[in-house]
């Protein structure tokens, strides 16, 4: 992407200045033509003028896809082990800002391009010291390109790696990051491109490059390669502009409006191969494919995009559409006499072409120091005149003495105009002829093109080669040219001839010819000429006479000759030499030696191509399969031949040793065995050694046992019995070559082991440990306990089992055999012991039972009772336990919740026993229950066994009120007139009704004697007791009524009788002393 980092000799081609002929059977024409009625040759003007150096925005963007190979860079730092497959990735380049800067003195208007790019192998894509991993590469560069003609003045290129072993890019003990940064300055200031562009102009620079190279890295197994060098070196470069058509390479992506691509290729001085190209795009205004090498980087970058800044109607993906407004400089002469007085002309134009007025520009022109401001007028335009530089540019070529850079600049917009002016010593204004610089030669050989330009020799082929060469005409001058003819003669007599169209100033005419290069009368090498002869429609427009004339050469050989025999097998890694025999250029020259060898990298299949100075190949490879290398000779005409072979190569079978994890192995307990040192030396680095393991045991009595765990690199298995125990293990690799591994294992004798205590419930259902590893059991509960443990198979059926039972209270209990029944008495913790035996040892077990207490059992026969006041009912329940607590049982009952006993202290009144229940024969406790007081209350059971465990029950009674049932005593009531008569309430009801009793005396129930209206529901009397008197005789009536507590009532009508005293006729009523009444 940078020209500064093309770094080769110049190149030189020989002009032939003789005129060869030779017999007629030299050249075949593909149409024979003895006159000019009949022409071979055609002609075609140029399909665009000069291409000069384009104007930059800030923020035009170009997007690149890019190719990463950093394999050479592996090899410059001398990692060993280490590889890296090559990566792709997507690279943004933009114009950052445009700025002046001082040149050797001169200021200098200069443009500051940068651009980025990631890269990233993927998992397993690169190797470094033996690690396979990730690699992951971020670019980063920044430019100084002169604006005048893009020479490069200095770089900086900074390229982040960072490596991740085993792929863990997040784990820090894994990662490996380095940093380089090369940066370049050069003087004078590289000139990839010579604007304006022609194809076949070469121009060559000496430069000085003084490069500092920065490697950085924190990693310790890196620090060897940590560097900060500095180097300057002086060398000669060449640069040839070699074809013209369209690029990138078509694709899916690549950007499509490149179809007049220029070809710039910088070529090796000493092997004339071409180190590095660029096709520059008018277009896009950049380079469409850059293809460099640099401190091992090798980069490929082919345009996807040209995002223009300031720009309307662009595509993106084809074309740069117009600019939204700008300069135009434009020169009187292109071609102009060094030190002359030069007219230059600066239009401006708004967004939309309108012209733009009052805008301040400067014409530069830098290498004669001459920076003149102008305004533009109402038109848009500026004028003024430029003395040219008397002195040469930095790049010299054969038919210039300088191009320069005319700059228009508005530094208010940011808006620049280029146009290169060429100064030539002895200019004239009317000049048209050859320039045998220029001619264009293509070779068709088996179908295929090649631009012989681009091989940088003289024009050659062999027989039966098509030759096309395209001669140019240019019209040199400083005005239009009326055009003329080319006269063409072939060194087998036949010429042609073609008229040349009349041509404006730096256009070009191209005269095509096509033919057929014979065999060689000789047999041997031989050179062909062809003669051209311009001549103008008017000699005074011509006046310049020496480049009418133009010769080239074609040199017919043969291709160079070798044999290479059939290579011989190998082994992976195995190293193998293949010479070619018989080999050279039957031409008489030199031949190079190339091999292009397929082999495998990371699962692909890669392919790399290197001279080989020997002619041998010494190679190996890494996986078998039949491998394609080709071997190439190529001769000083860049004649090549290609002879195919194939090399086969064959797989080697996977090794390794087996190893148990155990000194001694005993029967019935386990022995992993496990592959070890596995080694496929042809497996690839990101695949394991094997890719299935087939394992098998063989056990003393024949038969076979199948791993418990199966894994590809172990196996685990319980030897069932004592003897040798023979393990197999069929290993393949991933080309399915099987190895097979064997180790006998000798396994001793064991005694019992992992004995187990189980423990189950009479129904035969499991009993499970808690989670602290006890069984739960109840006290009294029958459990059976069943002792096992693991034992060979002839030892199994003879082991002997004891029990030892510890209880909570210290008592023990010895059982003998493998299943036994018992049953706790006590609850709390028994601690069990089970020891199985054989006549080898024994296996014990601890275990322990928690014995749980139950509590009680209260079954309530009558949950609810209804009684009368003073009457007794009987109260059952059925009360019961586990056998060894049932017949100690305390049972308790509590007929008053409201009130604590007094043989309680615990205050508590709903756990009094006021009375200890008995169970009777049939087990149900039985007692009555009597209240005088009416209402709902409950009674309470409880049980409590010899644990303290308890439980209580409840009944529910419900205490019905009696009526009173009253009466007056005396039965009989009789007295006397006058006579005081005792009457008393006798009740019948409970003592707590009585002693709420309420007593209602009507003495006289025909009088209302309150004044109700109701005579008979008097309240006259209150007490219990009631003295009376009448002072009449008859029979009398009185109404009691009594109430108890609870409203109940009854009522008595009593009659009483009042007879006359028989002393005196005269009654007297008296008033007794108690309050009673005295009737009259």
């Amino acid at each position: 992407m940078m020209q500064a980092r093309l770094r080769v000799k110049s190149l030189s081609r020989p002009i032939l200045l003789a005129l060869l002929f030779f017999g007629p059977s030299m050249l075949a024409l593909t149409t024979a033509a003895s006159s000019s009625s009949s022409s071979p040759t055609e002609g075609r003007t140029a399909d665009h003028a000069p291409i000069d150096a384009p104007e930059w925005r800030v923020g035009d963007q170009w997007v690149y896809s890019s190719i990463f190979n950093a394999a050479g860079l592996v090899e410059e730092f001398g990692l060993q082990d280490s590889q890296m497959r090559t990566l792709y990735g997507d690279s943004f380049m933009w114009i950052d800002d445009i700025d002046t800067m001082d040149v050797a003195g001169v200021e200098t208007l200069v443009y500051e391009r940068a651009y980025t790019a990631s890269y990233d192998s993927g998992d397993n894509g690169a190797r470094l010291q033996g690690i396979n991993g990730r690699l992951k590469a971020d670019m980063q560069a920044e430019e100084i390109l002169r604006v005048s003609d893009l020479a490069e003045i200095e770089n900086k290129l900074t390229v982040d790696i960072e490596f991740c072993g085993y792929n863990l890019c997040g784990i820090g003990f894994a990662v490996r990051e380095v940093r380089v940064i090369i940066t370049s300055n050069y003087d004078p200031a590289v000139e990839g491109y010579d604007f304006p562009l022609n194809i076949g102009e070469r121009h060559n620079l000496t430069v000085t490059t003084e490069q500092r190279l920065q490697i950085e890295t924190d990693a310790d197994d890196l620090q060897d390669i940590v560097t900060d060098e500095t180097t300057i070196e002086t060398e000669n470069r060449t640069f040839l502009v070699v074809n013209q058509g369209p690029a990138p390479p078509p694709s899916s992506t690549a950007y499509t409006g490149c179809d007049n691509a220029y070809n710039i290729t910088e070529f090796n001085v000493t092997t004339q191969d071409p180190e590095s190209f660029e096709w520059w795009c008018p277009e896009a205004k950049n380079m469409a494919w850059n293809w460099q090498e640099t401190f091992g980087l090798r980069l490929d970058f082919r345009l996807k995009s040209f995002t223009p800044s300031q720009s309307t109607g662009s595509v993106p993906t084809a074309s740069a559409g117009q600019r939204d407004g700008g300069l135009e400089v434009t020169l009187a002469y292109p071609r102009f006499s060094p030190n002359g007085m030069l007219d230059v002309t600066v239009s401006a134009t708004e967004n939309g072409g309108s012209p733009l007025g009052g805008l301040n520009v400067e014409v530069r022109h830098e290498e004669s120091g001459q920076i003149i401001s102008l305004v533009t007028d109402g038109t848009g335009s500026a004028t003024t005149t430029i003395t040219t530089t008397a002195n040469p540019d930095d790049s010299w070529t054969s038919f210039d003495m300088g191009s320069f850079g005319i700059v228009a600049w508005a530094s208010s917009r940011e808006w620049m105009s280029v146009a290169t002016v060429t100064t030539v010593e002895g200019l004239v204004d009317r000049d048209i002829g050859l320039w045998v610089e220029g001619i264009i030669g293509h070779r068709i050989r088996d179908g295929v093109e090649q631009s012989l330009n681009e091989l940088a020799i003289p024009f050659a082929g062999i027989p039966g080669d098509i030759i096309r060469l395209e001669v140019p005409v240019r019209n040199l001058g400083l005005v239009t040219n009326a055009g003329g003819s080319i006269l063409t003669t072939f060194s087998n007599g036949t010429y042609d001839s073609v008229s040349v169209p009349s041509l404006q100033i730096e256009m070009t005419y191209f005269v095509s010819l096509t033919f057929t290069l014979p065999e060689p009368s000789s047999g041997q090498r031989e050179d062909f000429g062809i003669e051209f002869l311009f001549s103008p429609s008017n000699p005074q427009a011509d006046m310049v006479e020496e480049n009418n004339f133009a010769f080239t050469n074609i040199t017919i050989g043969q291709l160079p000759t070798a044999n290479v025999g059939k290579p011989q097998s190998v082994q992976t890694f195995e190293n193998i030499t293949i010479r070619p025999i018989e080999y050279g250029d039957p031409d008489g020259g030199s031949m190079r030696c190339f091999w292009h060898v397929f082999y495998p990298e990371y699962g692909e299949v890669l392919n790399t191509t290197f001279e080989s100075p020997s002619c041998e190949l010494d190679w190996n490879w890494t996986d078998d399969g039949e491998w394609d290398v080709r071997f190439i000779a190529i001769d000083d005409e860049k004649d090549k031949i290609i002879i195919p072979l194939t090399v086969e190569v064959l797989n080697r079978p996977p090794s390794g040793v087996l190893l148990a994890n155990l000194t001694q192995a005993v029967a019935l307990k386990g022995v992993r065995i496990d592959l070890i040192d596995v080694i496929d030396l042809d497996t690839l680095p990101e695949r394991n050694p094997i890719v299935s393991a087939d394992w098998s045991i063989e056990i003393p009595d024949g038969s076979s046992l199948s791993c418990l765990d199966s894994k590809t690199y172990s196996c685990s298995f319980v030897p069932p019995d004592e003897g040798i125990h023979r393990v197999s293990v069929s290993i393949s690799d991933e080309d399915g070559a099987l190895t097979v591994i064997t180790l006998d294992v000798v396994v001793a004798n064991a005694v019992p082991r992992n004995a187990v205590i189980e423990v189950f419930a009479s129904d035969g259902s499991v009993i499970q440990p808690t989670e602290v590893g006890s069984w739960p059991v109840a006290k009294d509960q029958q459990i059976l306990l069943k002792g096992s443990a693991m034992d060979t198979s002839t030892d199994i059926d003879n082991l002997q089992v004891h029990w030892k039972i510890v209880g909570p209270d210290g008592n023990t209990t010895v059982l003998v055999g493998a299943n036994r029944e018992w049953s706790p008495t006590l609850s709390g913790l028994y601690d069990v012991f089970l020891e199985v035996s054989d006549e080898e040892g024994s296996a014990t077990r601890m275990g322990t039972i928690d014995v749980y207490n139950s509590a009680p059992l209260i079954d309530v026969l009558t949950p609810f009772i209804s009684v009368a006041e003073g009457t007794s009912e009987m109260l059952e329940v059925n009360v019961s336990d586990t056998t060894s607590d049932d017949a100690t049982l305390t049972i308790c009952w509590d007929f008053d919740l409201t009130q604590d006993s007094a043989n309680d202290a615990d205050l508590l009144p709903t756990n009094d026993c006021d009375v200890e229940g008995q169970r009777n024969q049939d087990g149900i406790v039985r007692v009555y229950y009597t209240s005088n007081k009416s209402g709902y209350r409950n009674v309470t059971i409880r049980a409590v066994d010899a644990d303290g465990a308890e439980t209580m029950a409840s009944i529910e009674i419900y205490v019905r009120n009696k009526a009173p049932v009253v009466s007056i005593s005396p039965e009989v009531g009789v007295a006397t007139v006058g006579e005081i008569l005792t009457l008393e309430a006798v009740v019948l009801d409970s003592e707590e009704d009585l002693l709420g009793m309420k007593y209602k005396w009507d003495t006289d129930p025909l009088k209302d004697s309150d004044g109700n209206g109701i005579p008979d529901d008097d309240w006259d009397e209150s007490t219990s007791v009631i003295r009376i008197q009448s002072s009449t005789i008859g029979q009398r009536t009185i109404r009691l009524v009594v109430v108890d507590p609870d409203g109940a009532s009854s009522s008595i009508d009593y009659t009483y009788t009042i007879e006359a005293i028989e002393r005196q006729g005269l009654a007297s009523i008296v008033t007794g002393a108690d309050g009673g009444v005295n009737p009259s």
